[in-house]
């Protein structure tokens, strides 16, 4: 009797040990929040805000020369949602500058993105000379903002 407790408390241990990371990984980004807020150009540059949490809950805010105007929200799949937000980890986004920017250049949209983690709260202003990390990063996010499956929010 003695040998089978021997041999069971160990692979207990073992089993409980490997569900430990695959959980706290998928809580890992809870109350984290990506935001991207674009700005106006001199000519019909997509004005808008979009804001992700850490439940996938996606909200998107049309203000001018969109094809969604006002307040609309979607819910993302937590694959997809885990996706976006270990791509802001992996580009290191809270070592980079507060801004990729070209002031001389004047008719440029400005788009702000945000991000908030653990503590940490940080906005880009991506305008000009953009890293190839962010740039896909808010390719992605432009992608969302501009995908169907969108649910217009009513004033209640």
């Amino acid at each position: 009797m003695v040998r089978l407790s021997a041999v069971i408390l160990p692979l207990l241990f073992l089993v409980s040990a490997c569900k430990s990371p695959q959980t706290t990984k998928t809580s890992s980004f809870k109350d984290s929040l990506i935001s991207m807020r674009t700005t106006p150009c001199f000519g019909r540059c997509p004005v808008y805000e979009l804001e992700i949490q850490s439940d996938g809950m996606v909200e998107f805010m049309g203000k001018q020369y969109c094809t969604k105007m006002g307040a609309y929200s979607k819910q993302l799949s937590p694959e997809k949602t885990k996706a976006l937000f270990e791509s802001l980890m992996a580009s290191n986004f809270f070592e980079r500058p507060d801004a990729y920017d070209e002031p001389t250049i004047a008719d440029l949209s400005s788009t702000f993105l945000g991000f908030k983690h653990q503590g940490q709260e940080k906005t880009i202003n991506c305008r000009y000379n953009i890293p190839i990390e962010i740039k896909e990063i808010l390719r992605e996010l432009r992608h969302l903002a501009e995908s169907d499956g969108w649910t217009a929010k009513t004033n209640e």
